[in-house]
């Protein structure tokens, strides 16, 4: 998981402050990390395990209406 999250900071810049399996996507690999930016923002990175690939969550505005 080290290796996940080092991906994980250096593709987008930030610092990761929390990761969870994501609760909508349940049994498919995919770990939801909250990222700080350098600019104090926040980002939701969706991390798919299998293939190493990641997504920024468009909705971060964390009002849970991903």
């Amino acid at each position: 998981m080290a290796a996940v999250v080092a991906d994980v900071e250096t593709k987008t810049g930030g610092k990761v402050v929390e990761a969870e399996f994501d609760a909508e996507t349940q049994g498919t690999g995919i770990v939801e990390f909250e990222v700080m930016m350098a600019d104090g923002s926040e980002r939701d990175v969706l991390y798919t395990m299998a293939e190493g690939s990641m997504t920024v969550d468009v909705d971060d505005d964390d009002d849970g209406d991903k």
